[in-house]
C-alpha cells in the first residue's frame, strides 16, 4: 500500500522550529502502523531539504520514502 503527502505548509512565522519535521515523522509512524510502506510526494524547492533530511529520495518527478 502507498501513501501520498499533499499540501504540507508551514507558516513563515512557524518555520525553523522543527514542526514540519515532527509532523512528517508522526505521519510516517502512523503510516507504518497502517501497513503503508511507500510514501511519495511532490515538494517545493524549499521543502526538499526537509524531506531529504528525513530520508526521502528524489527522482525526476517526485520524492519517495520506503518504510521498513
Amino acid at each position: 500500500m502507498r501513501g501520498y503527502i499533499l499540501n504540507m505548509y508551514t507558516t513563515p512565522e512557524s518555520r525553523g522550529r522543527g514542526l514540519a519535521k515532527h509532523l512528517v515523522e508522526r505521519l510516517l509512524a502512523e503510516a507504518k502502523g497502517r501497513n503503508v510502506h511507500h510514501i511519495f510526494l511532490i515538494s517545493s524547492p524549499m521543502g526538499k531539504p526537509l524531506y531529504k533530511n528525513i530520508g526521502f529520495k528524489e527522482n525526476d518527478i517526485y520524492m519517495e520514502y520506503f518504510i521498513k
